[in-house]
């Protein structure tokens, strides 16, 4: 949260000292350059863990099924 605070703040400053050398439209289009792409990383690896964990929780229901029928079976 202290990031995303200190990133909101000084989003401002930066945007003013920008707008010094370039026009508003070539710096918007420039910060949606830098933004997408991390966006799009972001998505990417939540994608990746949520696979992962439904990969390994699904594993783990297997396991646990085929042990509890070997185990009703069990005389």
């Amino acid at each position: 949260m202290l990031l995303l605070a200190l990133m909101w703040g000084v989003s401002i400053p930066i945007t003013k000292l920008g707008l010094l050398s370039l026009p508003p439209l070539t710096l918007t289009a420039l910060r949606f350059a830098i933004a997408v792409p991390l966006m799009f990383g972001d998505a990417l690896g939540l994608l990746f863990v949520l696979g992962v964990v439904l990969v390994l929780g699904g594993l783990a229901l297997t396991v646990t099924t085929s042990r509890g029928r070997e185990a009703a079976a069990a005389p």
